[in-house]
């Protein structure tokens, strides 16, 4: 399996979404800067959307009032927002049967193996990263291995991925050297030391630029370490959740987000098998094996070896029904016409890959379908004046 590696549209930066957004110049948008939501206020009963309470941490207060709101703000903050909104439900709005905040996922890593670094030339030439250049720019990718469909079915296992990590460069790095001569580093540091290193480097330089330009491969520089990943889905437990706290509060006065993130057996049963079929195949494609495989044991601390990856999700999970989930089909929160949540909090389950292409996947849906509801609503409006107006017109002459 492939990863692809976002860019922003004119350089070779990392895609930065909150930059391109603060800075599109669109008229029928407008930013509050600052204004921190506190509170979703409710009409008619609880059963509609009505204001978002907002402040600054200077004391500003406000309320904006719309006809819809879309809470965007991640998976542990729309979850946060939703339960300190208790003045007409005391458990937080959408919250009627303690779902908020329950199936808290992230997509959980360990390492599963190691390569020697000066040995490790094969490994990283099939699995490191590559380019492919169009007339516009250069597309980034790293190779990775993913269990079969068929195997996943068979052992009942997590979705995962494995891919390289290479770590920091080597001291006595060329590459590094060449840059700096390159740049105005070299005339504050020691430019002599750097073209020795060059020049005893000759040939991995030479390598390094035909595998760049006849390959379209980064070069296999000297790094301090190289580590076997894995990242795993995880798979959904309503014991896993997110609730407020009962004494900490943030500056705003609201109450902060206490974690309980479980990591269960199925990630250990999966991490175990995937190490394991990849120490086979590697040997078949006479490959270094990967060293100092995890215990992952029932009997050893084997969840200790897990790390999250910052990418939260699950806690305002979608469903049909209102007793399985805290948004339906469409976003919206349950009994609560107006309202509705976007990002990775309303994901059934993770996957096992990075959700920002998915959360941008669903957030066009969903503008998508706001739009139509706008454009129904303005028919039904219309319809509505016209059926008024021939009703007051009948009977009467020209």
């Amino acid at each position: 399996m492939f990863w692809q590696f976002s860019k922003r549209r004119h350089n070779r930066e990392p895609m930065r979404f909150g930059q391109d957004w603060v800075a599109a110049d669109a008229p029928n948008i407008e930013i509050l800067l600052h204004a921190n939501a506190t509170h979703i206020d409710l009409k008619d009963g609880g059963t509609r959307f009505e204001a978002i309470e907002v402040s600054t941490l200077g004391g500003k207060r406000s309320r904006v009032k719309a006809r819809t709101a879309v809470l965007c703000c991640g998976s542990i903050e729309n979850a946060r927002l939703l339960l300190a909104s208790n003045r007409v439900y005391g458990k937080g709005v959408g919250n009627q049967n303690d779902l908020v905040g329950r199936f808290l996922m992230d997509h959980t890593s360990i390492a599963i193996g190691s390569f020697d670094p000066s040995h490790a030339t094969a490994v990283r030439s099939r699995f490191g990263g590559y380019w492919l250049d169009d007339d516009h720019r250069r597309h980034r990718y790293l190779h990775g291995l993913a269990l079969s469909r068929e195997e996943q079915e068979k052992q009942q296992l997590l979705n995962c991925k494995a891919y390289l990590d290479e770590g920091q460069a080597a001291a006595g790095d060329p590459w590094g050297a060449l840059k700096r001569l390159s740049s105005s580093v070299s005339r504050k540091g020691n430019a002599g030391h750097d073209a020795s290193l060059l020049l005893h480097n000759i040939g991995e330089i030479g390598r390094g630029l035909y595998r760049r330009y006849a390959k379209h491969r980064p070069e296999l520089g000297p790094v301090q370490s190289v580590a076997l990943e894995l990242i795993l889905e995880q798979a959904p437990d309503p014991e896993s959740r997110m609730t407020l706290s009962n004494d900490k509060k943030d500056a705003l006065g609201m109450p902060l987000s206490s974690l309980h993130w479980k990591i269960g057996e199925l990630e250990r049963t999966t991490a175990k098998r995937v190490a394991g079929l990849i120490s086979e195949e590697f040997k078949h494609l006479r490959l270094p094996a990967p060293r100092d495989p995890p215990q992952l044991d029932e009997q050893s601390d084997w969840a200790a070896l897990f790390f999250d990856r910052a990418h939260p999700a699950g806690t305002t999970r979608m469903s049909r029904n209102s007793h399985q989930g805290v948004v339906d089909e469409n976003c919206q929160v349950h009994d609560v016409q107006g309202l509705f949540v976007s990002g990775s909090s309303v994901f059934p389950t993770s996957g096992a890959v990075n959700p920002t292409l998915m959360i941008v996947a669903s957030a066009l849906r969903l503008a998508d379908f706001l739009k139509t509801c706008n454009v129904l609503v303005a028919l039904f409006v219309v319809a509505t004046v016209f059926a008024l107006v021939a009703r007051l017109t009948v009977g009467r002459g020209p």
